[in-house]
This record gives structure tokens, sequence and C-alpha cells, in this order.
């Protein structure tokens, strides 16, 4: 009977050494999971702040894009009226990069004192309106409107928004105007000359 004592006492020690050798394992293999966890958490991150800078990329190379694609619009007068004219013809000629599926011109864009009278534009031979649609303008040619200059002698400098659309693309631009009217003719001066003797 002290044998078989003897044997269960080996049985459990023999027991308890593969138990703790087994918890050991068992440690070993949390810490290397926890390990793995925090490494994978560690690669998440760092996933995830690259797809956020690819993101920012990706925006900012579609807006240089957009920019690159940005018309180059040329806005001049067709003939300057005469110097108290009371409304003149622009022309708008795109230079590219593409055509154009619609061009609109809206009423200058003026300060709180000349902004009082207000300057309506027109597609030249339509209504006059805040805003003129000149329509489809292929690369390398022109639309016109028409600006009311009113009666006044003195003019502001005109400034106009011009929207432009290529497809679904969209784009604005402020054009400052040229000079719409020619200068008064010079008053003529009386000569007079000394009494001869």
């Amino acid at each position: 009977m002290l044998v078989l004592t003897f044997i269960a006492i080996l049985v459990a020690a023999a027991s308890a050494v593969v138990a703790v050798l087994a918890l050991r394992e068992a440690k070993r293999s949390a810490k290397a999971a926890e390990d793995s966890l925090a490494e994978a958490k560690r690669s998440a991150d760092a996933a995830e702040k690259s797809a956020g800078a690819a993101a920012v990329t990706a925006a900012a190379d579609q807006a240089e894009d957009h920019r690159q694609r940005t018309p180059s619009l040329g806005v001049t007068v067709e003939e300057k009226a005469q110097h108290d004219g009371t409304e003149v013809i622009y022309r708008v000629t795109n230079d590219g990069p593409a055509d154009l599926d619609s061009i609109v011109v809206h009423r200058p864009l003026l300060g709180d004192v000349e902004g009082r009278i207000v300057h309506h534009v027109a597609p030249t031979g339509a209504d006059y309106g805040d805003a003129a649609e000149i329509g489809r303008i292929a690369m390398g040619t022109y639309g016109r409107f028409t600006l009311s200059l009113g009666s006044g002698v003195v003019l502001p400098e005109f400034r106009v928004k011009i929207a432009s659309t290529a497809g679904n693309e969209s784009w604005s631009s402020v054009v400052q105007l040229d000079e719409p009217r020619k200068p008064p003719p010079p008053k003529p001066v009386a000569v007079v000359e000394p009494p001869t003797r």
C-alpha cells in the first residue's frame, strides 16, 4: 500500500510539473498572441493612415487636374462705344484647353458707391438681365455679350464674374473689362491772334 501511495504521489508530482509547464507555455502563447494583436493593431493604424494620406493625395491630384483644365478666356471690347455711348459689345474668346458647353457672364461686381447704378448684361441681340448665357464656345472661337453702360459721364472699373462648364466640370473667374468708351473729342481751342499794327 505504501508503494501505491508513493506511485500516487509521483503521478501527482508529475501532473503538477506538466501543469506548471503547460501553464508556462500557455502564458508564452498568450504573450505571443498579445504581441501579434498589438502588431496587427499597429499595421491597421498604419494602413488607415496610409489610406488617409492616399485620399488626401488623390484629392490634391484631382484638384490640380481640375486647375490645369481651367479655361483660358480672353475678354476684349469688340469696338469701343462713343464717349457718350450707353452700351458696348465684348467678345469672350475660348483660348482652351477644351471646348466649353456653356459660358455665363454676370453683371458687373461694383463697390457700394458705384454699385447703386446697376449695369445689366445681355447676350448680344437679346434682353438685358443679371446674367448673359452666351452659350457653347468651341476652342479658338468666341461669343459676345453686351454691357449696359448707362448715361453717366464717368464709369467705374467693370469686373464681371464668368462661369463656364465643360461636361460635369465648372469653373468661375472674375475678369476686369477693358475701358468701354472712346475718350471725348478734344474741345476746340480758340486761337486769338494779337492785333496787327
